[in-house]
């Protein structure tokens, strides 16, 4: 089954979990609580592109038991933190605890190697047809 994405965008969005559902409520203009419920289990991410929320340790905990993952945005909507769920999958944790556990020297040789490709592929996609303007 395909899981669900959540955008939060609206203003002082209260996010709570009830009965297996999280409950997102907003008061409009009007002052009148809308409130919308989602089966936790049908999430397979949040994404908050308004910083202006209400949210507790609870509801991300529950979130990252089901396995879901959950982005906040900056002011551009770009992402400025994740949280991923470790529990949720057997592979997870103990691929974190690995590379925690890895030596320094190797960390810095595979950073260099992370960085070194990573620039040598935007030389290479700068390259491709029309992503390069002479001027």
């Amino acid at each position: 089954m395909l899981k669900r994405i959540i955008e939060i965008s609206k203003p002082e969005t209260t996010l709570k979990i009830s009965r297996g559902f999280l409950c997102l409520s907003n008061k409009s203009a009007s002052n009148h609580h809308s409130v919308s419920k989602i089966p936790i289990d049908d999430i397979g991410a949040v994404i908050f592109t308004n910083s202006y929320f209400m949210v507790s340790g609870s509801v991300f905990s529950r979130l990252a038991l089901t396995g879901a993952i959950i982005c906040i945005c900056d002011h551009l909507y770009q992402p400025s933190a994740y949280m991923l769920p470790v529990s949720a999958h057997h592979e997870s944790g103990s691929r974190i605890q690995s590379q925690a556990d890895l030596g320094e020297d190797l960390k810095r040789r595979v950073w260099k190697t992370i960085v070194s490709t990573k620039i040598l592929h935007q030389a290479q996609a700068l390259d491709l047809p029309g992503m390069r303007s002479d001027r």
